[in-house]
């Protein structure tokens, strides 16, 4: 579906370039959404699935940033719920190690810094 359009799931022009980062660790969701709004992206900020699903009724991002680590509603069940109301791309990245944890879906390593952030696409 192409930006600017309003169909079932889709993105309206006001949220168009518009990423929702679903993020529970403060540090880490300041550092995302400071990378995102200086490469010229406008950034919201969700603590949790619980939080992130309950923004979608009225808002749907072009983009969701969302955390494998996620406390309470995990993320693999916050993609789905994101999923039964909207057909927005969603990005899971992890710092996890693949090799310690089950990964779902395609994975691509990203190195940031000294770190490597997982992707699950």
């Amino acid at each position: 579906m192409a930006l600017g359009s309003t169909g079932a799931g889709g993105i309206s022009a006001a949220n168009a370039g518009m990423i929702l980062l679903v993020e529970d660790d403060d540090r880490t969701s300041c550092l995302g959404r400071f990378v995102l709004e200086r490469t010229g992206y406008r950034a919201t900020h969700a603590f949790s699935g619980e939080n992130a699903l309950e923004m979608f009724p009225n808002f749907t991002p072009s983009l969701v940033l969302l955390d494998v680590m996620l406390p309470q509603m995990g993320s693999f069940a916050t993609c789905q719920k994101i999923r039964e109301c909207s057909q927005v791309p969603i990005i899971m990245g992890t710092t996890m190690d693949p090799g310690e944890h089950k990964v779902r879906g395609r994975l691509l390593v990203r190195p940031i810094g000294r770190l490597q952030r997982r992707l699950i696409l």
